[in-house]
């Protein structure tokens, strides 16, 4: 995932994260190029959700308000190991 402030024409850009034999969904919430801090923090939902909640949303156009780069992703699973998995994925990525 080579991302660019360049290249961002909005806050929010959809990315494919790979997992093994699979994509998973996410969406960057950037921060103005001005105010970025050098933080990112990394967000998924409970059981049965996903990564367009409202109150993920919020939270993640709040962080990137305040200068915090955020990636939202969903996982829809209840197997608390693929969830893991799934993260840590993510991560690396």
């Amino acid at each position: 995932m080579n991302i660019e402030y360049s290249d961002i024409l909005l806050n929010q850009v959809p990315v494919k994260i790979p997992d093994e034999d699979r994509e998973l969904d996410g969406v960057f919430d950037f921060p103005c190029e001005s105010s970025w801090n050098g933080c990112a923090v990394v967000l998924t939902h409970g059981a049965g959700g996903d990564m367009n909640y409202l109150h993920l949303e919020k939270l993640a156009s709040h962080l990137a308000n305040t200068g915090i780069l955020c990636l939202r992703f969903t996982c829809r699973t209840r197997n608390f190991q693929y969830r893991t998995r799934c993260f840590a994925a993510v991560v690396v990525s």
